[in-house]
C-alpha cells in the first residue's frame, strides 16, 4: 500500500473520521478487535 495513503488512512481512524460498516464490524469481533484497540496500536 502506498505510504501516503496508509498514513491517511491512520489519521482519519485516530480523529474519528471514518464510517464503520455493519460487515466490519462483525468482523471486527470475530477476531476479537474493537477500534480503541487498533487506536492504541503504535503506528
Amino acid at each position: 500500500m502506498y505510504e501516503r495513503i496508509l498514513r491517511l488512512m491512520r489519521e482519519k481512524i485516530r480523529t474519528r473520521q471514518y464510517v464503520m460498516t455493519l460487515h466490519a464490524e462483525e468482523e471486527m469481533n470475530d477476531d476479537s478487535l474493537s477500534i480503541t484497540t487498533t487506536n492504541d496500536t503504535p503506528v
